[in-house]
Order: C-alpha cells, then sequence, then structure tokens
C-alpha cells in the first residue's frame, strides 16, 4: 500500500481497511502502524471507531491486486533460496533452510544476506529464524524496525527467556481463546508457560495446549510446500526453413524426448499432446492430439504426430514448432477374463488415424444399431477407447458350456441362418401378372449373379416402419428356390425395385 502512496510516511498514524468502500460502517481494520497502535486503535474497529481513538489516522483501502503480486514476488524469492517453502500467510513466507550449511554454523549473516535480497527486490520484510516454524514465526514478530532480523537460540533455557515477554497476541490465537486468556490475566508466553499443560489442555482444548508447548520450544508441524508449476513442453525457432517431413521428425523426436524425461522424472505421463507449427508466412497450425493410453514413452508419442504430420500439408514452409503435454497420473487397466481388449491401444489409434486419412473421418467407427426393425440399419459412430467395457459379470450365453448356459430342455430349430449381401444386389425379376403388388410372385431372376427360373417361393412378407417419418419404409418378403437346386435365396421388392439381399446356409 505505501508503494501506491508514497507521500504516506511509515512513521504516521494509519490503517488498512477491508470492506465495501464509501461505508464506513461496513468496513474493517486489519492492518495499522505503531504509530496507530499507541493511539489504542485495534484490529477489528470500524473507519469510525479508528478515527474516534486517533483523530489523525489515515486511512486507506486494501489492494488485492498489489497485494497478490506482492505475494507471488516473495514466494519467487523464496524458490531462489530453498526448493522446501510455504506460503504461511497473505506476506509471510515459511523457508526450510536445513540443507543449508550456514544456517547451523553462521545464522546471523545468513539472514541479513537474506534481508538484504528481499529489499533488493523493493520488499520491506522482517527475518526470524529458529528451529521450527512457528518459533520462526516469533522470531519474526520479535523484529523492530531498528533490529529487522532475529535468531532465536537452540538452547531451552535462553530459548525460554527469549520468549517469556511475547505478547500472545503477536501469536494470532483465536479470538475465542485469547478473550479467555485475557480474562485470566494470561497475556504473555511467559505467564501461559507457569501454567499446567494438562490442566490447559482440558479447559481450552488443543490450542492452547499448543501455545503451551512453544514456550519451552516445544512441537513442530510440517511445512505446506508450494509447488511450483512445472513446464511440460518444448518450443524451438529454426534458423532455416523446413520444406520436407525428415528434418521436422527429427526435430520433434528430439523435443518429445525432453519432454518425457521430464514427465518420468516425477512419475506422470501424457494423457494429451498439442502439437503447434510455426510458419514462415507468420500463420500457425494447432493441432490437439488425445492419447488413447496416457504414456510417457515418446516413441508411443512420436508416432500419435508422425501419423498425422504424414497426412498434413502448408502453403509455406515451416520456421518453429512446440509442443505441449497435459500430464496425467498413469492408471493401469484390469483385464477381463471373459472379454477381448485391446493389446495395444496406442497402435490402435494409430491405424484408425491412417483409417481415417485414406477414406475419410465419416467412413471410420463402431457401427451402432438403430431403433427401428428396419433391416440392416445402423449409423457410423466415432470410435472411442474411452467406453468402459461391459461388467465381466454379465458373461455371454455362447461362452459357457452348453449344460450350463442352456436347460436340459427339447431344442426347436430356429431354421437356416441368412447370410446378407451388403449392399444387397440389384436385381430384375420376371412375376405373374396381377393387379396389387403382393399378388405379382416372382417367377424367375434374369439378371444377377444367380439368374434362373424360380421353382418355389415362399410369400410375401410384408414390413414397413417409421410411417410418422419422411424415411418411412415398406417391403415385401420372399423366399425362393431354383429349378434343380437346394439352395434358397431371400429376395425383396421396395418402392426402388427388386434386390436380392442373402442366401440361407
Amino acid at each position: 500500500m505505501l508503494r501506491t502512496h508514497p507521500e504516506v510516511t511509515a512513521r504516521g498514524a494509519l490503517a488498512v481497511l477491508d470492506g465495501e468502500k464509501g461505508n464506513e460502517k461496513k468496513t474493517f481494520i486489519v492492518s495499522m502502524s505503531q504509530a496507530a497502535e499507541d493511539q489504542l486503535v485495534e484490529l477489528g474497529m470500524t473507519a469510525t471507531q479508528g478515527l474516534a481513538r486517533c483523530a489523525g489516522l489515515a486511512l486507506f483501502y486494501r489492494e488485492a491486486e498489489e497485494e497478490e503480486r506482492l505475494q507471488t514476488d516473495l514466494l519467487k524469492l523464496a524458490a531462489k533460496w530453498s526448493p522446501y517453502f510455504e506460503n504461511t500467510a497473505p506476506g509471510i513466507c515459511t523457508i526450510d533452510l536445513v540443507g543449508r550449511p550456514e544456517a547451523h554454523r553462521t545464522p546471523e549473516p545468513l539472514c541479513r544476506q537474506l534481508l538484504d535480497a528481499l529489499r533488493s527486490a523493493g520488499l520491506e520484510a522482517r527475518v526470524g529464524m529458529a528451529g521450527n516454524p512457528d518459533l520462526a514465526f516469533i522470531a519474526a514478530r520479535l523484529t523492530s524496525s531498528t533490529s529487522p532480523t532475529c535468531v532465536l537460540p537452540t538452547e531451552s533455557k535462553a530459548l525460554q527467556k527469549h520468549l517469556s515477554e511475547v505478547a500472545i497476541a503477536a501469536l494470532r490465537p483465536s479470538v475465542a481463546l485469547l478473550e479467555v486468556l485475557d480474562l485470566w490475566g494470561v497475556r504473555r508466553l511467559g505467564d501461559l508457560a507457569k501454567l499446567d499443560r494438562t490442566a490447559i489442555g482440558e479447559r481450552l482444548g488443543q490450542e492452547a495446549v499448543q501455545l503451551h508447548d512453544l514456550c519451552f520450544g516445544k512441537g513442530t508441524r510440517l511445512l505446506q510446500l508450494v509447488i511450483p508449476p512445472r513446464d511440460y513442453g518444448a518450443k524451438i525457432e529454426i534458423d532455416y526453413e523446413i520444406q520436407e517431413l525428415e528434418p521436422l521428425l527429427f526435430i520433434l523426436r528430439r523435443l518429445l524426448e525432453s519432454v518425457c524425461a521430464r514427465l518420468t522424472s516425477i512419475y506422470l505421463v501424457a494423457g494429451a499432446i498439442d502439437l503447434t507449427l510455426f510458419f514462415s508466412d507468420k500463420t500457425t497450425n494447432a493441432r490437439h492430439f488425445r492419447v488413447p493410453e496416457p504414456s510417457a514413452d515418446p516413441e508411443i508419442l512420436f508416432e500419435i504426430l508422425h501419423t498425422w504430420l504424414e497426412t498434413f500439408s502448408a502453403d509455406a514452409p515451416i520456421c518453429g514448432l512446440e509442443i505441449q503435454a497435459h500430464p496425467t497420473r498413469a492408471h493401469g487397466q484390469q483385464r477381463r477374463l471373459f472379454e477381448a481388449s485391446i493389446r495395444n491401444p496406442a497402435r490402435f489409434a494409430q491405424t484408425l488415424a491412417q483409417l481415417e486419412a485414406l477414406f475419410g473421418t465419416p467412413s471410420i467407427g463402431t457401427p451402432r444399431p438403430q431403433n427401428t426393425y428396419r433391416p440392416d440399419a445402423f449409423k457410423l459412430n466415432s470410435y472411442s477407447l474411452d467406453i468402459e467395457p461391459a461388467s465381466s459379470a454379465r458373461v455371454r450365453e455362447d461362452t459357457l458350456p452348453v449344460e450350463v448356459a442352456r436347460p436340459q430342455t427339447p431344442l426347436h430349430p430356429h431354421g437356416l441362418p441368412l447370410r446378407r449381401f451388403r449392399p444387397p444386389q440389384r436385381i430384375e425379376v420376371l412375376t405373374e401378372a396381377a393387379d396389387a403388388p403382393h399378388l405379382q410372385a416372382p417367377t424367375a431372376i434374369l439378371t444377377g449373379s444367380v439368374p434362373g427360373t424360380i421353382a418355389d417361393s415362399q410369400g410375401p412378407w410384408a414390413i414397413s416402419g417409421d410411417w410418422w417419418d419422411k424415411e418411412c419404409w415398406n417391403r415385401l418378403e420372399w423366399d425362393i428356390r431354383h429349378e434343380n437346386s437346394e439352395t434358397i435365396y431371400r429376395l425383396y421388392r421396395d418402392r426402388a425395385g427388386w434386390f436380392l439381399e442373402g442366401i440361407y446356409g
């Protein structure tokens, strides 16, 4: 706040408000200077109450964007000193310096170096060092503008002496606990240390026990470490223009190996890849690839990109490329006992991509029957490896022994199976003379793969459907047999003419 208001001096009485601007009754003091505290201004007061205690109190509202930016700068600086640090609270960062030898031998110079680094970054800060995170926070609260660093001793008696005069309110306990301790007259850690630990726990709970342990330098907690976001991408700008596939693949493989090495180091895999190509005419082409089975194997990822690049063409040479991997956790797959599964999903997806390049995307997919009685009515759905297999409890009947799958009862024959021609063969048929189509029985097949005189026919069987729709259909079916032949065929007639649908047996 002082950065954006250079006319304000830190020695003046000022307070920072949080709440609705322009409504002093709904704003509360969240921070204040030492001069305001000397005038009995307290945290949580409204702006009106603060002005009643200190007429010259300068009031400012919180600037959330500026605070967030400064907190980010603080965390970036902490990452330079140690990979293990915690975003404790706004304006507070706790760093684990156990791995630095000077933290044990010369802690005071190390504190001053850290303070100088903070001031060089434009941050006014105070530094405290101790044996655990909570004591380090207390050490930072013991600092002042004239002595901005504090190192608490590790020896027990000396530590208790330093902590005895620390105000309990400075440790920011809960309001309820602070009120009870204030009623008891316990306002400093030295006063709290004189009380019995067990009795405090029985009356005030675990929070009071933790404060009591701090009086003697006991207790510790694990830091909630900040894990900085990692970059799982790679980008390269090429000095020369690429017009052929081979040099592009060579560079792409090297980038994938680098990205996969980073993923493998933290036990992650790539669930998807973004590939962006930069062209000499200042245009770009971005493409998203989903990995069928998440993997960190550069060969598998390379094959996915290679398959697409083989069918890709551009109007201008390539002058750069970028890949970005989307990390995810590796997951295993439970193999089913009675169901087939894809052995190599990556290879299967590559084959699908090659087929789509040859025949077009609408021609590749999984056939799904439509909700109609129309023969061979289906549509192609895009194939997805995310479809979960059916439960293994639903075992197909024909995969079990006959004596288990079917009861031992007399079997009723269902007739001969029909082997359909796809598509049905258009033929010309000679029929009997009649006025109605269903009375015009076929007598001979004139064209097609099975021409000849019909010796016997059964039918017609009339079927229809979707009468309410534009795609309504109806047809007449016959089962026929040629002379001197036992082979049975199925014919049908619809609005388009006669067709040979299939052969029985």
